[in-house]
């Protein structure tokens, strides 16, 4: 008995058949690593974004806060990088955590929050100083808080002008009833962009502060 096998015509119909399967097998497979990896790039940025944000947030509820107003301390100014404006935002916070262990500090640290630019990361630096009223000059630790955060930007409400400024001097002589963060990470590519957004309110002072003698050594 005589095998028919395959014409020219239907190995040809099969050949292209199964290039058109593979092809669209690996245009697939290609889609879903490309959401996978936007996916886990979101995920990083959010990450980021919001571990910076609950430090933050941690530290200005622990803002230091004394009878009289001269001693407490935040400050709020506006500085220009290679890309935009950026917030850098100081202020006294109390902590129980060393700045450096073993030795001998106190539990009133100054913090401040800034941007700093390395080769194409933008960084979320966080300076603490365990000895704010031995110097003058700014001192202390720095490390970085996160990674790939594009904007820092800080608003302070002030309650006897009744609007946002986003400046608030040292010489203010009093606390903004509301300080408002803003944080914006991206991922490495910077074309994915998670944003976290936060208030911290402090309460008012009373009226016999200002009347109450200032802390020693300031």
């Amino acid at each position: 008995m005589r095998t028919r096998g395959f014409t020219l015509l239907e190995v040809l119909v099969a050949t292209v058949i199964a290039t058109f399967v593979a092809v669209t097998a690996v245009g697939t497979l290609r889609a879903v690593t490309r959401s996978r990896e936007k996916v886990e790039a979101n995920l990083a940025a959010l990450g980021e974004v919001r571990f910076a944000g609950a430090m933050i947030r941690k530290d200005l509820h622990s803002l230091y806060r004394d009878t009289n107003q001269k001693n407490v301390k935040l400050v709020g100014l506006v500085t220009e990088t290679e890309k935009n404006m950026t917030s850098v935002l100081t202020f006294l916070s109390v902590t129980r955590a060393k700045a450096r262990p073993g030795r001998a500090e106190g539990d009133v640290f100054e913090v401040e929050y800034f941007l700093q630019q390395k080769e194409e990361q933008s960084l979320l630096m966080r300076r603490m100083d365990p000895y704010p009223y031995e110097r003058e000059e700014k001192g202390g630790l720095i490390c970085v808080v996160a990674e790939q955060i594009k904007s820092f930007q800080a608003r302070f409400y002030d309650p006897d002008e009744g609007e946002w400024a986003t400046e608030w001097p040292e010489d203010a002589g009093r606390l903004p009833r509301m300080v408002e963060v803003k944080l914006v990470a991206s991922d490495p590519e910077g074309r994915n962009f998670v944003t976290d957004t936060f208030i911290v309110s402090f309460p008012r002072w009373p009226q016999q502060a200002q009347q109450t003698p200032e802390r020693e050594g300031t």
